[in-house]
């Protein structure tokens, strides 16, 4: 029972491996938030938004 708990921990407290999980979890965050920006930016509000935005850059507009 002893070698099994060792085991168990060796296993899981072990820091071998934890950059390559480190990693994988900033990949799957900056996946998300890629595809939450996709989403707004495809909003039709949104879309309007900046347009009206860069119009007005573009024309000197002042807000």
């Amino acid at each position: 029972m002893k070698l099994w708990r060792e085991r168990v921990k060796q296993r899981f407290w072990s820091k071998r491996g934890a950059s390559t999980v480190e990693y994988i979890i900033i990949i799957a965050v900056g996946a998300l938030f890629a595809g939450l920006l996709l989403v707004a930016i495809n909003s039709p509000d949104i879309q309007q938004s900046l347009q009206e935005e860069v119009e007005e850059v573009l024309n000197g507009t002042p807000r």
